[in-house]
This record gives structure tokens, C-alpha cells and sequence, in this order.
């Protein structure tokens, strides 16, 4: 049940986010080359793949271990922060890797780091792309420690990625960056409007779960 509720609502707060951007012009429609029927089936396949796997992995398997030795505020936090970090490991988008030696793998690494540095210097970086991963990052962890369970997490992920797939085949930005960083960005993942509407679903989460007995923050035995 909680899992249901989380995918309706924080898909469907998106793809209202996403209709209103079309409404106002930022966004304009684009063949997507693809079915409405397969870009759905798509994004509620890719949606559900990613929350089950990466609830299990950062408000499963990693804060189970990480609650042994920190305490709840500072696990919340913690987790938080390293899934919204974990998220930019990338290559450089305009990596071009020549011919291959004992030392390719070596300078390989050297530029990602590079490039994921690089990203934290930029103020824009932080404000539109952390600040949403960060945002959700929160609101999951709220859902984990509140329930005692992933479900509830693993729905609003489901639904977050779901709004992301779905919108951005058929739509694209019809602004230059320069006139709406941060405020939006290319995709519905990126942009602070986009980090408050994860806030305010956040608060709805809160409302819905407020009169559980259940402390979140509570300390437990080791």
C-alpha cells in the first residue's frame, strides 16, 4: 500500500510540474520517436529497477551498517548526503579515451575525479543538481527511519524516476540555461523548483505518517 501511494504521488506530482513548465512555454513538445504506451511501460519499469535497487543499497544494506556506529540525526544526514554525492560520479561527457595502455585505467579514474570536483565548484551545480538529489535524499530517509521499512521509499523513488523518464523523451527546454539556472534546468530532475516540489511532498509524507508512535530519531540498542 505504501508503496502504491508513494509511486501515484510523487509521479504524478512531477508530470503536473512538467504540464505547467509546458503551459508556461519552458518546456515545448518533441517527437519522442517512440509510443506514449512504450515511453510509459518504459519509465515505470526503469522507475521501479532503480528504487528497489538503490533503497535496498543506501536505506537498506548501507545505513543498517552505518546505524552501528552512528547516531540517528547524524546517520540521516549522512546517508543523504552520500546519495545525492554518489550520484555524480561520472565520466566527463566529452571523455575521449585514445589508444589503450598500462596506464589508461590509472588516468581514466584521475579525470572522473577531476570532473566530479570540478562540478562542486560550480554554485549553479549545487543549487539546481545537488540541491534536488539532496532534497530527496531527505525525504527517503524521513520514509525509512519513520515506517521502519523501504516500501514507502521505494514508491516515491519509483514515482520520481518514473515522472523523469516519462517527460523527458517528449519534451525538451525551450529556454536558454543562462535565463533559468537554477531556478530550471534541462530535465525535471534538475532546477530548485524542482527541489521544492521533493520538499513539499516530503511535508505531505510527514502529515501522512505524523501520527505514527514511531520516533525516527529515536536511539536504539546496539
Amino acid at each position: 500500500r505504501h508503496c502504491l501511494l508513494g509511486f501515484v504521488v510523487a509521479g504524478g506530482t512531477l508530470l503536473l510540474l512538467g504540464a505547467f513548465y509546458l503551459h508556461q512555454g519552458w518546456y515545448e513538445s518533441r517527437d519522442a520517436g517512440k509510443t506514449l504506451a512504450r515511453i510509459l511501460l518504459q519509465a515505470v519499469g526503469t522507475g521501479f529497477a532503480v528504487g528497489f535497487l538503490e533503497e535496498f543499497v543506501f536505506r537498506g544494506a548501507l545505513q543498517a551498517v552505518l546505524a552501528r556506529v552512528l547516531k540517528p540525526i547524524p546517520l540521516f544526514f549522512t546517508i543523504a548526503v552520500f546519495f545525492a554525492v554518489i550520484h555524480f560520479f561520472n565520466a566527463p561527457p566529452t571523455l575521449e579515451i585514445g589508444p589503450v595502455t598500462w596506464g589508461t585505467g590509472f588516468w581514466m579514474v584521475g579525470r572522473i575525479f577531476q570532473y566530479f570536483l570540478s562540478q562542486f565548484a560550480d554554485p549553479y551545480f549545487l543549487l539546481s543538481e545537488f540541491a534536488v538529489l539532496f532534497a530527496i535524499g531527505l525525504v527517503l530517509g524521513y520514509t525509512r527511519m519513520k515506517t521502519g521499512s523501504l516500501w514507502l521509499g521505494i514508491g516515491l523513488h519509483a514515482g520520481w524516476v518514473f515522472g523523469v523518464k516519462t517527460l523527458s523523451p517528449m519534451t525538451s527546454r525551450a529556454f536558454e540555461r543562462a535565463e533559468m539556472m537554477p531556478w530550471l534546468g534541462d530535465t525535471l530532475r534538475v532546477g530548485l523548483v524542482s527541489t521544492l516540489v521533493v520538499l513539499l511532498t516530503g511535508l505531505g509524507v510527514w502529515l501522512f505518517l505524523r501520527k505514527s508512535p514511531r520516533d525516527p530519531f529515536a536511539e536504539h540498542e546496539k
